[in-house]
C-alpha cells in the first residue's frame, strides 16, 4: 500500500533509541518510527513530550547519566589546572525582546514565548514544550502539536545559549576551558579559553 515498512518491524528486532536531548528536536524522526521501538530519556520531563506524541509508556524509559567512582584519587580543586570545564557551543543570540519580535511565529504566541523565555532561570520540572502548551492555554490559544513543538524546539535553543552566555558571565573567577565552539568574545575572556572555533 505504499507505506512504509521498518526492517525492525518485519524481522522482528527491537530498535532501542537514547535521547540526551529534547524529543522536540526530532519530530520528524518520531512520526516516522518502526512499532518495535523503545525509547529513553536522561530528563524525566521528557516523557511528557512523548506522551503527548502518543508513544505508549511501556516503551519508554528513564535512563539518566551516570558513570562508574573515580579510579584514581581526586585532585584538590587548588592543583586543578581548569576550574570550570565547559563542553558545548555557545551561539550569540540577541536579548529576548529583540529576539521574541523577530521570531518566525504567529502574533498571537508572542506573549506566551516571551513568558517562556523568561522562566529559564525558574526551578521547575516542566520541559519547554510542557511550559509554552500551559502558557498558551492561559492565553485562550488552542494547541496545535506540531506548531508547539516546533516552535518549543526553537526556544530551547535559544534559551539553551542565553543561559550558557549568563552563567558563564556570573563566573568572575577561576580558570574557564570552553570545549565547543564560540561565537564572539567570552565573557571575561582573560581568565577563559577556548579549544575549538572562535568566530
Amino acid at each position: 500500500n505504499g507505506s512504509t515498512v521498518f526492517i525492525h518491524d518485519a524481522w522482528n528486532i527491537p530498535r532501542v533509541s537514547i535521547f540526551e536531548s529534547n524529543p522536540v528536536h526530532n519530530l520528524h524522526q518520531l512520526e516516522q518510527r518502526p512499532r518495535n521501538l523503545a525509547i529513553t530519556v536522561i530528563d524525566y520531563a521528557h516523557r511528557r513530550v512523548l506522551d503527548a506524541l502518543g508513544i505508549a509508556p511501556r516503551a519508554l524509559g528513564f535512563l539518566p547519566h551516570a558513570g562508574p567512582p573515580p579510579i584514581e584519587p581526586i585532585l584538590p580543586m587548588a592543583e586543578r589546572a581548569i576550574d570550570v570545564l565547559f563542553i558545548g557551543n555557545i551561539k550569540d543570540v540577541p536579548p529576548p525582546e529583540e529576539w521574541t519580535e523577530e521570531l518566525a511565529s504567529p502574533t498571537e504566541t508572542k506573549d506566551a514565548v516571551r513568558h517562556v523565555v523568561a522562566r529559564r532561570w525558574e526551578r521547575s520540572e516542566d520541559d519547554t514544550a510542557t511550559m509554552l502548551t500551559r502558557a498558551l492555554n492561559e492565553r485562550g490559544i488552542a494547541p496545535e502539536p506540531r506548531r508547539d513543538f516546533a516552535l518549543a524546539a526553537t526556544i530551547e535553543l535559544y534559551t539553551n545559549n542565553l543561559k550558557r552566555r549568563e552563567l558563564l558571565g556570573a563566573l568572575k573567577h577561576g580558570r574557564i576551558v570552553v570545549c565547543g565552539e564560540v561565537d564572539g568574545q567570552l565573557p571575561h575572556g582573560e581568565t577563559g579559553s577556548v579549544t575549538g572555533q572562535q568566530r
